[in-house]
């Protein structure tokens, strides 16, 4: 006998459909956004103090970290971009450090660093603002005397009010135009892409429609 349609089963359907059109979204990559204002504005001429801008790190979740001389271990960062007076610098690349260190020791407390410089050499760097090239990035959120991680594993989660001590990013541009400093009122998840919530609907819908069926043939 021939098994009806279920229009559980067609959104399950159509859900992991989309959700291969997609490909990547799945990847266990996260991408936190963060926003602020300029603080420092040596660099191009245009900026002022209080400029805001926005901007987006990510890496992936699921790698093996290296330790690092003197405490601390580094990981791939995957992207870093960031948009000041609507023009965006971006890279492709860089690292991610993670500090979680005890008051004795000379890095203390608890910190997040992005870096994207000359010795990561992995890293491309693409952009401008106001004719500036961009040459290389900063982040670095920084608890002295708190503990917001548990370990020196990557976050899944982040949240700015955790780094009362710290929370800045640098841009500095190709040699001869300066640099500037920013700092971050607020970083968090940005959330994952639609595709990848149609693909976990699918799996659950198909989950469940296993469940009917079963019980179809129980009955």
């Amino acid at each position: 006998m021939s098994r009806p349609s279920s229009p559980l089963l067609i959104m399950s359907t159509i859900g992991l459909w989309l959700a291969c059109m997609a490909g990547p979204a799945l990847a266990s990559t996260i991408t936190f956004g963060f926003e602020g204002e300029l603080v420092q504005a040596g660099g191009p001429n245009g900026l002022t103090l209080g400029d805001p801008f926005t901007g987006t790190f990510a890496y992936t979740l699921e790698q093996s970290g290296t330790s690092i001389s003197g405490g601390g271990t580094q990981y791939v960062l995957d992207a870093f971009a960031l948009t000041l007076l609507g023009q965006t610098v971006s890279s492709s690349g860089g690292n991610v450090r993670i500090y979680n260190q005890p008051s004795s020791n000379a890095l203390a407390g608890d910190r997040l660093h992005l870096n994207i410089d000359p010795t990561t050499t992995t890293a491309t760097v693409a952009g401008s603002i106001n004719g500036a090239p961009v040459a290389e990035f900063y982040l670095a959120l920084v608890n002295l005397s708190g503990s917001p991680f548990v370990d020196e594993s990557l976050p899944h989660t982040l949240n700015i009010m955790n780094f009362p001590d710290l929370k800045r990013v640098d841009l500095i541009f190709s040699p001869g135009y300066g640099a500037v400093i920013g700092e971050i009122t607020n970083v968090s998840v940005v959330p994952l892409p639609t595709a990848a919530w149609l693909f976990i609907e699918g799996l659950i819908g198909l989950g469940l429609w296993g469940v009917g069926t079963e019980r179809l043939k129980a009955s």
